[in-house]
């Protein structure tokens, strides 16, 4: 089920990202799945993402899988030392990856295109949140009790 979710997340945010506006939909949502997954498999998702990006953008090919590839390894190694499932890693991680994004791909209003961006995350952070706290199942809590 969620993979459903974010497996449409991700092609309405390529298509936003290609057709629209000028926000790395495809790149907040890589950092929310390494947020919430924590896995290494995001880095062959993040493949053919970055190659519909480049296709539809009429970028060399490769170059946004490449920044992807580069972002997920090192948010990956800063995973190992901290907790990363945090708002606080999400902003970090969004102005970071975005400011470098922005200025290797080429952007008019760096700074707006950022604070866009951020908001785009925190948004997206706190309902992959929600939709992680509806599809997990938990005990209740007089049962946490029990030795």
């Amino acid at each position: 089920m969620i993979w459903v979710i974010f497996t449409s997340f991700i092609l309405i945010g390529v298509f936003l990202e290609a057709l629209v506006i000028k926000i790395p939909f495809a790149l907040l949502l890589i950092i929310l799945a390494i947020v919430f997954s924590k896995k290494a498999w995001i880095i062959l998702l993040s493949i053919p993402i970055g190659l519909t990006v480049d296709f539809l953008l009429f970028r060399i090919i490769g170059t946004t899988s490449l920044f992807f590839i580069v972002m997920i390894s090192l948010f990956l190694g800063y995973s190992k030392k901290f907790e990363i499932e945090s708002i606080g890693f999400v902003i970090f991680a969004t102005l970071i990856s975005t400011f470098f994004y922005f200025i290797i791909f080429g952007a008019d209003n760096i700074l707006l295109q950022m604070i866009l961006s951020l908001v785009f995350a925190i948004l997206g952070f706190f309902i992959a949140l929600i939709i992680k706290e509806k599809t997990t199942t938990s005990k209740p809590l007089y049962l946490d009790k029990i030795p």
